[in-house]
């Protein structure tokens, strides 16, 4: 299937990665950021990257996270808004958080 990079930029074929996983390990925070971006996977394949060193790669694995929705993917999020060493990581953790709660409260009140 070949390498999901090229020169750096990630190849996307029908706009899917079909090696996330590789893509979340490249050397490149750019790489690992562009495959959180595009990412819908599941919370075990994204939570990783909370750890990740670059703030840039976390704050995406956030939006990742909310994307993906669901209690696992919002007690990641809250536990990166509570403990993440970069204001902008928690600065989103808790605009995602925010987002979250509103969709639950208009699934609920629209029930």
């Amino acid at each position: 299937m070949g390498s999901p990079t090229s020169g750096g930029v990630l190849m996307w074929e029908n706009g899917l990665d079909h090696d996330l996983a590789a893509s979340l390990r490249d050397p490149s925070p750019l790489v690992r950021t562009e495959a959180l971006a595009r990412c819908s996977s599941d919370v075990a394949t994204v939570a990783p990257a909370l750890r990740d060193a670059y703030p840039l790669v976390r704050r995406e694995a956030i939006r990742a996270l909310g994307r993906i929705g669901g209690d696992e993917a919002a007690r990641a999020i809250l536990n990166a808004a509570a403990h993440d060493p970069s204001v902008e990581v928690r600065e989103e953790a808790v605009i995602v958080l925010a987002g979250i709660l509103r969709a639950r409260q208009d699934a609920t009140a629209g029930s």
